[in-house]
């Protein structure tokens, strides 16, 4: 998962990453959050870095227990 501001400089980059990824056969999941910038998930007070990281945990979550040994 990528997750983006849509003001990124390196927006075109994580697109083509997450095209890359897809290309490989990996689930390459972009998100692009509006009128956000540079690492704006980790910007904690912000009640969109919050549900950032919430839906990041949720798609961490999904893809472990899909993968995890019985």
């Amino acid at each position: 998962m990528v997750q983006v501001g849509e003001d990124e400089l390196l927006l075109d980059d994580a697109r083509r990453l997450v095209e890359r990824a897809r290309a490989a056969g990996v689930d390459g999941t972009l998100e692009v959050w509006p009128g956000l910038w540079h690492i704006f998930a980790t910007q904690g007070t912000f009640p969109e870095s919050r549900q950032a990281m919430q839906r990041l945990g949720r798609f961490l979550r999904r893809h472990v227990e899909a993968h995890a040994a019985p």
